[in-house]
């Protein structure tokens, strides 16, 4: 019975030295709770490391107080991009991708070189006549440039300027329509179809271009893009439009003459 009694009080200790060495090698495995055991002994480093964790949420609740409204959280976010990008741009903030499809579908759906663009972010080569897709034909029509992938108006054909750059370039687009995000060469932005997440190319900021707002420089494959003329009821009121600014230019010179 003594020994029964005897082995059973040896349980417990050894149970606890074998935690001490666990304990021990944790610490002895890791410089910085090695040196808060050696701060504060016997287990203190453990509890030095959880205060520490504590302390920082408790800090970072302070300084970052929580949001509990998710959608007060998106505001705040979106109100942070538009700073960085200037509040004159049209460019989606929120990713959408209702419109993207399996590459299987799209290689199914799509010519090798518009998929090549599109769906592998390839390059077009510049100066492509319309017979190679290029879309230079339409440079003074009025239309809609549209995602040659999924159809969704990306730019008014008023938006395009000639840069000389050899691919179709774009001051802006529409609302929400095309999303930035960092290249894969890190020192680009790459523009992407929000609708579907199809590359489109890049924009440029901040080249002195005379442009409205936002002036910025959407520089698109041709392949990504097709053009989608304007109903002729829509083709007559821009041309009425663009003849009264013309006759309004016309009477102020008179006027100056005149003074």
């Amino acid at each position: 019975m003594a020994d029964e009694s005897s082995g059973t009080a040896d349980t417990p200790i050894a149970s606890t030295s074998v935690e001490a060495s666990l304990l021990d090698t944790i610490i002895a495995a890791s410089p910085v709770l090695l040196a808060a055991e050696e701060a504060v002994p016997h287990g203190g480093a453990i509890m030095l490391i959880v205060a520490a964790l504590s302390l920082a949420i408790i800090v970072q609740n302070i300084v970052f107080p929580p949001t509990a409204d998710p959608a007060q959280r998106k505001t705040k976010r979106e109100a942070n991009c538009r700073r960085r990008r200037g509040e004159e741009s049209d460019l989606a903030i929120v990713p959408d991708g209702s419109l993207d499809k399996w590459n299987r579908v799209w290689k199914r759906e799509l010519s090798a070189e518009v998929y090549a663009s599109l769906r592998e972010g390839v390059t077009d080569p510049p100066n492509l006549t319309a017979e190679e897709g290029g879309l230079d034909d339409s440079l003074a029509e009025v239309g809609m440039m549209c995602c040659a992938g999924c159809g969704t108006e990306l730019y008014d054909n008023d938006t395009r300027f000639e840069a000389g750059s050899g691919w179709p370039c774009f001051f802006t687009c529409m609302p929400g329509a095309v999303r930035e995000r960092q290249d894969d060469d890190a020192t680009r932005m790459e523009l992407v179809c929000n609708a579907c997440g199809g590359h489109l190319g890049h924009i440029f900021r901040d080249e002195g271009w005379d442009l409205p707002p936002p002036a910025e420089r959407h520089c698109i494959n041709s392949r990504s893009l097709k053009f989608v003329p304007a109903p002729p009821e829509v083709v007559a009121a821009r041309a009425a439009e663009a003849q009264a600014e013309e006759d309004a230019e016309w009477a102020d010179g008179m006027d100056e003459i005149d003074d």
